[in-house]
């Protein structure tokens, strides 16, 4: 495994050490039924292991104590190996004590204990950071992630640190198709992993992988994935958050975006939706059956409509179909293709007879997220420019 790769993991090994370490109740307070019943217990039966077992616990809560670590990764378990020892001559089935043996033996002999404890029950919590820890150093990074899972499942409080430790693991291509296999189920920590990964800039594009790769009964909420789009276009990841906003098809009632169909006019989430001027003196407001109402009284007017378009491949050009007037007026509207990555003005044209057509990006100017704006203003000696514009579509 790569340097770059171990970094990646330590975060996650660490929270799940710490959930290991609170799971397990391997701090002394929690065992403060301390040691002299367990010592009786073991004077009065010789075969029983629940004793052992109670001094093992007691032994793990001192050297969790000791190491002064989160971590149960980074704990020395050899005192709790002589109890531990006597619980497995009394009873096989005890994973925790199985767990303790193998945490310090060879590395084959280690894997051998590993797979034997987890055949006894997977809940154990010593054993679930054993498994962490095993599969991180064999490189078996789905079954890794999964006893994670598993952990978080068993507390779910610890969902929103273990979402933050997974971020970096976002940076590894080769990590979403097995964070995406988890997701599926809709664990507690799927969601705030997006939300948490949507606030970096760097993992726009494989954040954008993971999301779009996760079927419904991941269970991902509107809200969530409004959060996430917000965050993304904070961040300068407009492009990202476009496409997500069409794949996912999030319009309200226009579907995807493609050559040949109107762009729609929802405004329920700008700026993915249309974030409209609505004012006395100049608006432009929704149509029930589709189209915008405009209307700019004189002296007014300004930035009306704009939105981010994700454009599908192939589209050229928008044509404008309206009734907006008067004539002598319509060089006073204008629409205007602007480079969502760059800024740069790709094209604009004045309103004219109905219908015209405004450029798009070409391929050679690498741009497939851009901003449509229309402006406008009525000139203090005109007359009201008003009508309505009944189609944008994709050509």
């Amino acid at each position: 495994m790569t340097v770059a790769k171990r970094r990646l993991l330590a975060l996650v090994i660490a929270v799940a050490g710490v959930l290991a370490a609170v799971a397990g109740g391997m701090h002394v307070t929690a065992m403060s039924i301390g040691g002299r019943a367990p010592q009786l217990g073991t004077s009065l039966s010789s075969s029983a292991p629940q004793p052992y077992e109670t001094l093992m616990r007691y032994a793990l809560g001192e050297a969790r104590d000791a190491s002064g670590s989160g971590s149960a990764a980074e704990v020395d378990f050899s005192a709790a190996k002589a109890p531990a020892e006597q619980v497995v001559e009394r009873s096989l089935l005890s994973p925790g004590a199985v767990a303790v043996l193998a945490w310090n033996t060879p590395p084959a002999r280690r894997s051998q204990l590993t797979e034997a404890a987890a055949a006894l029950g997977k809940r154990e919590p010593l054993l679930q950071a054993l498994l962490i820890d095993e599969f991180q150093r064999t490189n078996q990074y789905d079954r890794m992630l999964q006893t994670i899972d598993s952990m978080v499942r068993v507390s779910p409080s610890m969902a929103h640190p273990l979402a933050v430790s997974l971020v970096p693991l976002l940076q590894d291509d080769a990590m979403i198709p097995d964070i995406a296999r988890l997701m599926q189920s809709s664990p507690d920590w799927s969601e705030p992993l997006l939300i948490e990964a949507s606030k970096n800039p760097r993992l726009a594009a494989n954040l954008t992988k993971l999301r779009l790769s996760l079927p419904e009964s991941a269970e991902i909420a509107d809200t969530t994935d409004q959060t996430v789009l917000a965050n993304l276009v904070r961040a300068g990841n407009t492009s990202a958050a476009a496409r997500l906003y069409s794949e996912l098809n999030m319009a309200s009632g226009d579907g995807r975006l493609a050559v040949g169909k109107s762009i729609g006019w929802g405004a329920d989430l700008p700026p993915y939706d249309w974030e409209l001027t609505d004012s006395y003196d100049a608006y432009v407001r929704t149509r029930p059956g589709g189209g915008f109402d405009v209307r700019i009284r004189p002296g007014n007017g300004g930035e009306l409509a704009k939105r981010l378009l994700a454009l599908p491949a192939g589209a050229r050009a928008i044509q404008v179909r309206h009734t907006m007037g008067p004539a002598s007026q319509l060089d006073d509207l204008r629409i205007a293709v602007v480079c969502a990555q760059t800024g740069a003005e790709i094209s604009s044209r004045a309103f004219g007879a109905s219908p015209f057509a405004v450029d798009l990006p070409s391929a050679g100017q690498k741009c497939d997220t851009i901003w449509l704006n229309i402006e406008g203003s009525a000139k203090a000696t005109g007359d009201v420019i008003q009508g309505t514009i009944t189609g944008l579509d994709l050509k």
